[in-house]
């Protein structure tokens, strides 16, 4: 009987895979088995809960209740604009410079300490743009006398 269990014991060892220095286990190593990993398409939460919302739409409208549709109707627009607000923002502050904070009243600061410097730019360019073509136009008048 002993050598039964020592055959065994042999035959254990033997099928054993060596052992890990580590109990760490790369992820890309260890696949998990009846997970599937859902790929984000990188779409705001808001968004989808509008299109969420708006597909819905229909359900509400075939109630009789004309003033929940409202109220629903309300709550869509209401996000929507919201959403558009923030991309507004996002956009002024992608135009704004690097130390910039993200948020609402940080943007609106730095945008209006930016906008006179902008306006004094543009009056800038406008001036040299006049001169730029009074300039041409007299080396065109020259050209047509010569000519």
């Amino acid at each position: 009987m002993d050598q039964f269990f020592q055959e065994e014991m042999f035959l254990l060892e033997a099928a054993a895979p060596p052992a890990n220095r580590s109990d760490f286990v790369r992820y890309s190593e260890r696949p998990i088995e009846g997970f599937r990993m859902k790929i984000s398409n990188h779409r705001n939460i808001n968004r989808r809960m509008i299109e969420f919302l708006r597909s819905n739409r229909r359900q509400v409208m075939e109630s009789k209740r004309p003033e929940k549709e409202r109220c629903f109707r309300h709550m869509i627009n209401e996000r929507i604009r919201r959403e558009k607000q923030k991309q507004s923002y996002l956009a002024l502050h992608s135009v704004l410079s690097p130390g910039t904070k993200s948020d609402k009243n940080s943007i609106t600061q730095m945008a209006l300490k930016e906008v006179p410097e902008l306006q004094r730019r543009k009056e800038e360019l406008e001036r040299r743009n006049k001169e730029i073509e009074a300039i041409l136009g007299e080396r065109e008048a020259e050209e047509a006398r010569r000519s």
